[in-house]
């Protein structure tokens, strides 16, 4: 089906609200303006629309090109095909699509170095303007703290006027950790050594990442001794208390993903910016941080869902 195809379905949806109305097509939009957006309002009344943009940043000959690629896909295509039908229409359906709009944002590259830090990202160049005026909720997901345990890039969420939450994540710390010894078993000696120490030096106390580095070459290969790491420090926590669940997300939002105020730049004091942690295995939110403009962050457990991670089938990679 070609894009004039599904505006024409979206005509015959709008004509059909209007039949069932008792009205037709020409008078619907002959009705004073309240009664034309409340017919619309019910229209999208159970549709809460999603834009993903997906914005690769790569780099050339070993530098950042500066030129962003972007793919841009809404979760129900003939909503904002709805504002193709004529621009009356376009101008009653767009403000209501954009109050019901949320923004979901995955960023990353496939080519970079490990300590590497993605430029600031300024979001609001991305977005559609009927949205940017209107938009309430961003989520942005990190590609390369999802899957290699790296830090969180710096974005710029200004611009967005009538923001007012934005999420990062979800992020699955079991995920994340089985994820680093698969990428590691295709890197060479050096780099796994480099990466292994790195790891250790965000997750642990200075001591304990010497101990390991004067082993790595008596006790095992790098993967080997990195497993050995997550099954004697993290495990545990993931499988202890609901306190060691709580300080083991405490240590990847300061260590891994370094969560700061300037993470996500140009909130307001009354934005509230979430992390949310998710059992992926499960679908279950276990553990959000959360906080309002640049107010502390606070940690909440799920305690009816944390110990879905203690089961999580991914950890059995790292038990054996």
């Amino acid at each position: 089906m070609d894009s004039t195809d599904n505006v024409d379905s979206v005509a015959a949806q709008v004509e059909a609200l209007a039949i069932s109305a008792n009205i037709t097509p020409r008078t619907l939009l002959g009705m004073p303006k309240e009664i034309q957006q409340r017919i619309f309002e019910l229209l999208l009344e159970e549709e809460n629309p999603t834009l993903g943009i997906t914005i690769a940043q790569d780099l050339v000959d070993g530098e950042y090109s500066g030129r962003v690629s972007k793919e841009i896909e809404y979760a129900t295509p003939w909503i904002p095909q709805l504002r193709l039908v004529s621009s009356s229409i376009n101008a009653l359906a767009s403000p209501i699509i954009a109050a019901r709009a949320s923004i979901r944002f995955t960023r990353g590259s496939s080519k970079r170095n490990w300590e590497e830090r993605l430029p600031l990202l300024h979001l609001a160049r991305y977005v559609p303007g009927y949205l940017l005026a209107r938009v309430r909720t961003i989520a942005i997901l990190e590609h390369n703290a999802y899957y290699y345990m790296r830090p969180l890039d710096a974005v710029d969420a200004s611009g967005f006027p009538k923001l007012e939450y934005v999420e990062l994540g979800p992020y699955d710390p079991a995920y994340t950790m089985v994820s680093v010894l698969a990428e590691m078993e295709d890197d060479t000696t050096r780099v796994k050594i480099a990466r292994v120490l790195n790891i250790i030096q965000r997750l642990a106390p200075g001591h304990n990442a010497l101990f390991l580095a004067l082993n790595v070459g008596i006790y095992g290969s790098p993967d080997q001794v990195l497993r050995r790491f997550f099954k004697a420090t993290l495990l545990p926590m993931f499988e202890g208390r609901l306190k060691d669940y709580a300080d083991l997300m405490r240590i990847m939002r300061a260590k891994v993903w370094e969560l700061q105020h300037d993470s996500v730049q140009g909130l307001t004091s009354t934005t509230r910016l979430a992390l949310c942690i998710k059992d992926l295995a499960s679908r279950t939110d276990t553990a959000r941080y959360e906080r309002v403009g640049y107010g502390p962050a606070r940690l909440g457990i799920k305690n009816e869902t944390w110990g879905e991670h203690k089961n999580n089938e991914l950890l059995e990679v790292l038990r054996v």
